[in-house]
């Protein structure tokens, strides 16, 4: 429908920012703009990590130095990684995000999804820790259940020194210790392994 619109009245400008676009079709329809206004949502970029953050309110502290967001989050990293949550604090001088709540991390480059309550990432040593009961999906056949998962970015190795299961979408189930999954070569390691 906004493409018919779009295409009515003319408009040959960007047409990539959908959000802006939508915003001006609407003011043109009477009746609608109040309805379907657009969510505020301030964004900090930090040139220095080339990180985005999106939430409804965010607060900088300490000289710039500490960024803070209660009401959700988004963090972008570029276009291969985001991780949201309900909240979340930034050290810029240490480079590491704490994300709480319902977190999610996204790997788009490597197709790695995980959910858990509480993400770390250690911007600088490209490090992710997940604190507590952590759910993964990678390689869109295989999912996983473990605690205090480690993504090391650079490597690309996620490991748990906790009991894991992982599934795959024949329905085949192993349970193992000292999980460890090699992402380049799609092999999943560990101890004690039952089939």
């Amino acid at each position: 429908i906004f493409n018919r619109i779009i295409k009515k009245i003319g408009n040959k400008n960007d047409l990539t920012n959908f959000d802006q676009l939508r915003k001006e079709v609407l003011e043109l329809i009477p009746n609608f703009t109040e309805m379907n206004e657009l969510p505020k949502q301030p964004t900090v970029h930090d040139s220095n990590i080339q990180t985005n953050f999106e939430s409804e309110e965010i607060l900088v502290s300490d000289q710039g130095n500490i960024i803070t967001a209660d009401n959700g989050v988004v963090i972008k990293d570029g276009d291969h990684l985001k991780i949201s949550g309900d909240n979340f604090i930034y050290n810029k001088k240490l480079q590491i995000v704490n994300v709480n709540q319902n977190v999610k991390f996204i790997d788009y480059i490597n197709n790695i999804e995980i959910d858990a309550p509480s993400i770390v990432y250690f911007k600088n040593e490209e490090k992710i820790i997940t604190k507590g009961q952590t759910f993964i999906k990678f390689n869109k056949n295989y999912t996983a259940e473990t605690k205090n998962l480690i993504f090391y970015k650079n490597t690309n190795i996620i490991k748990s020194n906790d009991l894991t299961v992982v599934k795959d979408n024949l329905r085949n189930k192993l349970t193992l210790n000292k999980f460890i999954y090699l992402i380049n070569k799609n092999i999943i390691k560990g101890k004690s392994a039952i089939y």
